[in-house]
């Protein structure tokens, strides 16, 4: 038996696969945050030599929202950044996938890895689009043009609000798609690499059935309703998403949290729930009644 073989109780990687996962998933992902937050600079410095070349003295008002443009176009960027890190992920996952004997191959575990990585990487995002940050950088840039009136401040301040909350919503949005497309590969992969005597056992058992008028076995779309069903069956079970996503709405319910944002951010982690399905699960929810 390997040196670092023991499994944790519902591990069924071998610790020195799992450590090589994390290994290169951490690899990768400070590869894509440099690349972001390079780009986010980038676009910034655009900006701001443009505003030092076109504008007057006089011309504050419309160098801040020359920066709110500028911010837009970062906030699009980290979602996109978001949007592809799923796939990102899975490109790391399947090769090492591929050299492990189909028996230590959990889709809860593979699922779990996968949510851990999205969601820091939604978390990262979102930090990223810091809108008092920005706020204090766009201020502090303007000062070159001379004092800059409240009205002026007052509306950056308003209209950061309003395009934070617009990038929040993308970015949490965009890491649940992430997170979704993601579980679907896993079960894909799941289904086309199981036991061979497992295989050989479904064939035989379900071999009258082959004029059955559902798909065509092995056919794309077969392997896509057998991941759904398998990703609702593993969603339903005690402890499965649906189980955590009515523990974090009781949380809500209880009144102890200001924030539906503070509840998610706070139980999350306890519950083994991603950041932004925990964020996800609490929209819309009634606020407590603590009368």
């Amino acid at each position: 038996m390997p040196k670092n073989s023991s499994h944790k109780q519902g591990q069924t990687l071998p610790d020195e696969v799992r450590d090589l996962i994390a290994r290169k998933l951490s690899h990768l992902q400070r590869e894509h945050q440099e690349r972001l937050l390079s780009k986010s600079h980038a676009i910034f410095e655009k900006w701001d030599e443009k505003a030092k070349t076109r504008l007057s003295a006089q011309g504050s008002s419309v160098y801040v929202w020359n920066s709110i443009h500028a911010y837009k176009e970062v906030t699009s960027s980290v979602a996109n950044t978001v949007k592809n890190w799923g796939e990102a992920v899975w490109g790391a996952l399947k090769p090492i996938l591929d050299n492990v004997l189909p028996i230590h191959l959990s889709s809860i575990e593979l699922n779990s890895i996968a949510d851990k990585w999205i969601d820091a990487q939604a978390l990262f995002a979102l930090n990223a689009i810091d809108a008092e940050q920005i706020k204090e950088m766009i201020l502090r840039k303007t000062g070159r043009f001379g004092r800059i009136p409240d009205k002026t401040t007052t509306a950056l301040k308003k209209r950061l609000d309003l395009e934070h909350t617009l990038a929040h919503v993308s970015i949490t949005n965009t890491a649940r798609q992430a997170h979704e497309k993601l579980s679907i590969s896993i079960e894909e992969y799941l289904l086309t690499h199981r036991p061979s005597e497992l295989n050989n056992n479904i064939k035989i058992e379900h071999e009258d059935d082959i004029q059955d008028q559902g798909p065509e076995v092995g056919s794309p779309e077969w392997r896509q309703k057998n991941a759904r069903e398998a990703a609702n069956a593993r969603h339903d079970q005690p402890g499965g998403s649906r189980d955590k996503q009515r523990k974090i709405r009781e949380l809500w319910a209880t009144g102890k949290y200001r924030s539906r944002s503070e509840c998610a951010e706070t139980e999350h982690e306890r519950l083994g729930m991603a950041l932004t399905t925990a964020i996800d699960a609490l929209k819309n929810t009634p606020k407590p009644d603590i009368s």
